[in-house]
């Protein structure tokens, strides 16, 4: 069984700042449909989360350009804190197969005046 990780790195911005991340395209040896086991995030310093000004980080997919749909995502809501260095797995979506050439990405969009955040690394699994 094939299992591969695609991983890429924001970098830090400000609050309020709504940013897209391609994390890469599902290499060729997908080509009969694979799933994807797990998508996390992982932050070198605490996010602290707050309903107010929570940040959703939506992994999603697309083929031919066009969004297909979420496989997972995480809500800094009130309570959901990014702890430093630690590994934080994402909600599973609806989406759970994707094709080889699919480009999987990750989406993060604000509430309010947003929250401002360091680097993150962002991880998805695939099998």
């Amino acid at each position: 069984m094939s299992f591969v990780v695609l991983q890429s790195a924001l970098v830090a911005a400000a609050a309020g700042t709504d940013v897209t991340l391609e994390l890469g395209a599902v290499p060729s040896g997908f080509s009969q449909g694979s799933y994807v086991p797990r998508a996390s995030l992982i932050s070198p310093a605490l996010l602290t989360g707050a309903t107010a000004t929570q940040i959703v980080f939506t992994f999603q997919n697309r083929r031919a350009g066009s969004v297909i749909g979420t496989f997972a995502t995480i809500t800094t809501a009130t309570g959901t804190n990014l702890a430093a260095g630690v590994e934080v797995v994402a909600t599973a979506g609806a989406v759970t197969s994707v094709l080889a050439g699919d480009v999987l990405e990750l989406v993060l969009t604000h509430a309010g005046a947003g929250t401002a955040y360091g680097a993150i690394l962002a991880k998805v699994e695939l099998q």
